[in-house]
């Protein structure tokens, strides 16, 4: 399992370092900030579940991440939990209400008086809960119940990897990402390649070699991003 810290440093990203995200982002915002859907303003009580999947290295939590530190400023409260296939629900939760700032004697609380105690802290609020990298739908058939539904607003993402875990969306909310076209792909590499140079393009005679590199990574966000940060390294 990745290290919760250290996967999330990695997801504080400038805006300028995003590529061939604008629509997605766009989307991804309003889905958050509007009551149902359809433009009406957060303070109007709904919940709403998206989802954002695609294959591994596509680029699901960058994004939700980005979006995340964009609106979460617009809630009351906010979690963000990262989720793994090998998940344990009692551990789940402590991880909610330790995100949420519940305090409860983490060692010692049984798994209603945690369930309760999200309940209670949510009720009446405006909050946004984040479940990055989730395997199986069960995970959210599982803890649904602890969130209030009524006189509060929620919000809540899963990013996943399954189809099957796309599917719990509210409505149309599920967006699928694609690995990246060429014509975004070069200019991230880039970027990674030459973070240190101004202008941040290749020299002529390596280009062609580029591409190459480039071709392995197939639109994969991650690993052209990686690729290019260690060539930065040669000289």
């Amino acid at each position: 399992a990745r290290s919760t810290s250290q996967g999330q440093a990695l997801h504080f990203t400038k805006d300028e370092d995003l590529v061939g995200i604008e629509e997605n982002k766009d989307k991804l915002v309003h889905w958050l900030t509007a009551a149902g859907g359809d433009g009406d303003d957060l303070e109007q009580s709904s919940i709403n579940v998206t989802t954002v999947w695609g294959m591994p290295g596509v680029g699901k939590t960058t994004l939700v991440a980005h979006v995340y530190n964009m609106v979460k400023l617009d809630f009351d409260a906010a979690a963000w939990v990262t989720v793994s296939e090998s998940y344990r629900l009692q551990d789940l939760l402590k991880k909610i209400a330790a995100e949420l700032g519940i305090i409860v004697n983490i060692a010692n609380v049984e798994m209603r008086g945690l369930a309760e105690s999200i309940h209670n802290y949510l009720q009446g609020k405006i909050y946004i809960l984040v479940l990055d990298d989730v395997w199986i739908p069960l995970v959210w058939l599982e803890i649904r119940n602890v969130f209030p539904t009524s006189n509060c607003t929620g919000r809540f993402v899963i990013t996943s990897r399954k189809h099957e875990v796309s599917l719990l969306a509210t409505g149309e909310s599920a967006l699928h990402l694609e690995p990246l076209q060429a014509h975004h792909s070069w200019p991230l590499f880039c970027k990674g390649a030459f973070w240190n140079d101004d202008d941040k393009e290749f020299p002529l005679e390596l280009q062609k070699l580029a591409w190459k590199f480039i071709a392995k990574c197939r639109g994969l966000p991650i690993a052209i991003a990686c690729i290019g940060r260690l060539l930065s390294c040669k000289p």
